[in-house]
């Protein structure tokens, strides 16, 4: 960018404007994981700029890489991406399982120890694993039968 007189426009972009566009409040973790995001996308274009011409950006190829890089729509994509890093259950919209006891399962959705008050008895899941059980023994008994006593 340069103004009529072949010299640099004073709308310069350096780092400290950057990142306050994006991170326009210091508490903002998401814009801060934007920003790094950001900063991630220029170390590879500067890598991949190397790798191609032998030789490093200069400042207005570099500058012209960052004009698309801190555009609003890049930059809210930049957000998303950030927020989905650090608040992916919120950002996948569906709330993350409770971890269950392994076989067992008798609460719907239960801690991983049981708490004061359990959740509902899941009786369908417990009468199917007490079925399945029950059949375990008769057929061990039955093969144990056939297989290993004589009369």
């Amino acid at each position: 960018m340069t103004d009529g007189t072949g010299g640099r426009n004073a709308a310069k972009l350096d780092e400290a404007s950057v990142l306050a566009r994006f991170v326009p409040d210091t508490s903002d973790a998401v814009g801060h994981v934007a920003y790094a995001l950001h900063r991630g996308a220029l170390m590879a274009f500067r890598q991949e700029f190397h790798a191609r011409h032998a030789r490093s950006p200069d400042a207005v190829e570099e500058e012209a890489f960052l004009v698309g890089e801190v555009s609003d729509a890049r930059i809210a994509a930049y957000r998303t991406s950030a927020s989905g890093i650090v608040m992916p259950a919120a950002a996948s919209g569906t709330p993350k399982r409770k971890a269950r006891w392994p076989w067992f399962g008798m609460w719907i959705d239960a801690p991983m120890a049981p708490s004061g008050q359990p959740e509902a008895i899941n009786w369908r899941g417990l009468f199917t694993r007490l079925i399945v059980l029950l059949l375990a023994v008769i057929t061990t008994a039955i093969l144990l039968r056939v297989l290993f006593v004589k009369s």
